[in-house]
């Protein structure tokens, strides 16, 4: 029997649906995983996912962007870069990447836009790198488990995309805490070689940045508390993603969350270490 074209129209999902119900599930999968995740596997799709690719690396840009405003730079005619050598004056931090070298009295300081603008494209580059890289190994390591345990593999790709909202929440709070949360020292002087490289730079830029941060024992301390609450959560998450995508038990899909939490957390470590310096 013939379908006619008004019925094919009717029956055609309309985009700005499909957007909102993206939008809605990057928001549900944190509130309620269990009953997403029984939705993501009825009826899966990867707008939701690519949606929070593309916010991971906008607000990874936005928050660098806005930490690049506390920062000054001295250009001095040195080329062999070293361990650096931290002075604090006043409320300011002082990192200066050849250790012979002492600031002049009447140096001068330069705006670190430039650099960031020249840097940017880097930024975008090794962000995307990252949570990409991190979606193909959770998303691998699940695959592989739900194989193990005979569970179901449709929309696979889809749920674990769905994962990287714990890290965009993570991510967010993380970037408010180090922009905003008060702090003995409010700006920092970067003292890098006259003759400019700008991923070199930005690696030294980034450095004295963690140098900073370190300066605040408590914004450490939360920031910890963070990371392991997200990844609390995030076990939570792979539970329900086992159970609604997968179709495995209660049982089976704590232990295997508990696996898949542990393989990929190795995996990426040394990954996300490389990657580090870039971001």
């Amino acid at each position: 029997m013939g379908v006619s074209e008004s019925e094919i129209i009717y029956l055609a999902p309309k985009r700005s649906s499909v957007l909102k119900e993206a939008l809605k599930r990057i928001v549900m999968v944190i509130i309620s995983p269990f009953s997403t995740y029984d939705d993501i596997g009825v009826s899966p799709e990867m707008l939701g996912p690519l949606i929070l690719v593309l916010l991971q690396v906008l607000f990874a840009v936005l928050f660098k962007y806005l930490l690049y405003l506390h920062i000054g730079i001295v250009r001095l005619n040195f080329e062999k870069v070293t361990e650096p050598k931290i002075n604090v004056i006043n409320d300011t931090l002082y990192v200066c990447y050849n250790t012979n070298l002492t600031l002049p009295p009447k140096a001068t300081v330069s705006s670190s836009l430039n650099l960031f603008i020249n840097y940017i494209s880097w930024l975008i580059l090794f962000s995307f790198l990252a949570v990409g890289i991190r979606w193909l190994i959770i998303g691998l390591v699940v695959y592989f488990l739900i194989i193990l345990f005979k569970g179901e593999t449709r929309g696979i790709a889809s749920g674990t995309g769905y994962l990287l909202s714990v890290s965009l929440v993570q991510l967010i709070i993380t970037g408010l805490l180090q922009n905003y949360y008060p702090k003995n020292i409010n700006s920092v002087i970067v003292v890098l070689p006259a003759k400019a490289n700008v991923l070199r730079d930005a690696i030294l830029v980034n450095r004295a940045l963690l140098e900073w941060f370190a300066r605040s024992v408590y914004l450490l301390k939360y920031l910890s508390l963070i990371n392991w609450f997200m990844m609390l959560w995030q076990g939570v998450l792979m539970v329900a993603l086992f159970m609604g995508i997968a179709k495995l038990s209660g049982t089976k899909s704590i232990i295997a969350a508990i696996i898949a939490i542990i393989a990929s957390s190795l995996i990426l470590s040394p990954i996300t270490g490389l990657l580090a310096p870039y971001v």
